[in-house]
């Protein structure tokens, strides 16, 4: 029985660890889906602040009279503010990218633990059906050992009622 308290113990210690690397991962994509909430709400902040300010910089330029280089300035600026966009969109898009990875390593950390979970309730099946035979092979060796007793005690009130004969 000792090996098979081991073995249990081993198992057990598996399942743990699949435990614990599951809760582990369950932090790491509860943070992925937050930091890429926050990056996305940043872009869209962005975008929006970066179309009123265009919208408010081509207002100013069709309000007036302006000259070429005015026109390069509002180019310019739009290209800056196109370069930041981008910027904030690769960073969203790493956020993304981020949060698939923690949703595979959580899908894994998932399967792992059903595993482990399978594998000992397997084991422990095994070993409560390894107990049932061994109690079952007791039980039948007590009752040869009853039938043997009762045989040899039938045989002496056989032999004693013999001797009274």
């Amino acid at each position: 029985m000792a090996v098979l308290d081991e073995l249990l113990s081993i198992k057990d210690f598996r399942q743990r660890q699949a435990d614990a690397a599951l809760q582990a991962a369950r932090a790491r994509l509860a943070e992925a889906h937050r930091d890429e909430d926050r990056k996305r709400h940043d872009l869209e902040r962005f975008t929006q602040q970066a179309e009123a300010d265009m919208t408010a910089w081509y207002q100013a330029l069709f309000s007036r009279q302006v000259k070429v280089r005015d026109i390069n300035d509002l180019h310019l600026d739009i290209a800056i503010l196109r370069a930041e966009e981008e910027a904030h969109r690769r960073v969203h898009d790493e956020a993304l990218k981020g949060l698939q990875t923690a949703q595979q390593s959580h899908h894994s950390a998932t399967d792992t633990l059903r595993e482990a979970t399978t594998v000992r309730d397997k084991f422990l099946e095994l070993a409560r059906r390894h107990n049932a035979a061994l109690a079952k092979e007791l039980e039948r060796r007590e009752e040869l050992e009853f039938e043997e007793l009762a045989s040899i005690v039938r045989e002496r009130e056989a032999f004693t009622s013999e001797e009274n004969v």
